[in-house]
């Protein structure tokens, strides 16, 4: 499950690094599905997660942390145009 946080964070398609090691996001649909699994369960994830409701040592710290940023509403650039054109500008980058 922490895999899956980790892999479901977006990848910044102007950071070079990132893309080459993870791959652009509209090349891996599964980021999506396990964003979508994490924002639909989000409720009950952090209610797990909170201090004193698993025994110690079960995960760690870092795991933790990760499972919370996978259930962080995300952000998404104001500067994006919405509807068809947001759509058209997402199959361009991943075109390119």
């Amino acid at each position: 499950m922490v895999l899956a946080a980790d892999l479901s964070l977006p990848v910044e398609a102007d950071d070079e690094r990132q893309v080459l090691l993870f791959g652009k996001d509209c090349d891996h649909p599964e980021r999506e599905w396990c964003r979508a699994a994490f924002a639909a369960h989000a409720f009950d994830l952090r209610a797990l997660l909170e201090e004193g409701t698993l025994p110690d040592g079960l995960i760690s710290v870092d795991d933790r942390e990760s499972l919370l940023r996978a259930v962080e509403p995300r952000r998404y650039p104001s500067r994006l145009p919405a509807g068809r054109a947001a759509a058209r500008e997402k199959i361009l980058r991943c075109l390119v």
